[in-house]
């Protein structure tokens, strides 16, 4: 973390660590050069870190796991060190991805925080709330006329479940 003050006529900048040590210390980590004067300064920083530490959030709702990472990594990964979380409706098997991408960074740490799918519509007949919820909106999915309705139809869905449950999407 980079501090910058000020106190009085004394100046004092700390560029933070120039290595990241860990995933507290996330992107570019360096140095800083300057140049001061009564009146005047003059700061740059510099990168001086080998590696960076990335986290990556991925939701693979209705993507495979492998082409989520995939479009998510970075072309240029073989120096950094990533955690990718994985978020959303979905099942990854964390062992096949590690084996698949293996060499692609320098470290690859995955975790799993997805949720098990499930049909959209199995509660849509319930007498409850969340059953009157799911009912109004099939007969919408149904009678839509294309994808694109429908794909909204169903973000209603997972935003609308996700409001009745309580829980962050």
């Amino acid at each position: 973390r980079r501090l910058e003050l000020d106190a009085g006529e004394t100046v004092c900048r700390y560029p933070g660590c120039p290595e990241g040590r860990g995933f507290d210390e996330l992107g570019p980590c360096g140095v800083l050069l300057g140049e001061v004067e009564r009146g005047r300064q003059d700061w740059k920083f510099v990168p001086t870190a080998g590696r960076l530490y990335q986290i990556l959030e991925i939701d693979v709702t209705g993507k495979t796991p492998a082409a989520a990472l995939e479009a998510a990594l970075p072309p240029e990964t073989g120096r950094d060190l990533y955690r990718v979380i994985f978020t959303g409706e979905g099942a990854p098997d964390l062992e096949d991805l590690a084996e698949r991408f293996r060499g692609r960074c320098w470290s690859l740490d995955l975790r799993d925080r997805t949720r098990v799918p499930r049909d959209i519509w199995e509660r849509a007949g319930e007498d409850s709330l969340r059953g009157l919820f799911l009912a109004r909106l099939r007969e919408r999915f149904d009678a839509a006329g294309g994808e694109e309705e429908r794909a909204r139809v169903t973000l209603a869905d997972r935003f609308g479940l996700a409001a009745l449950e309580r829980r962050e999407l």
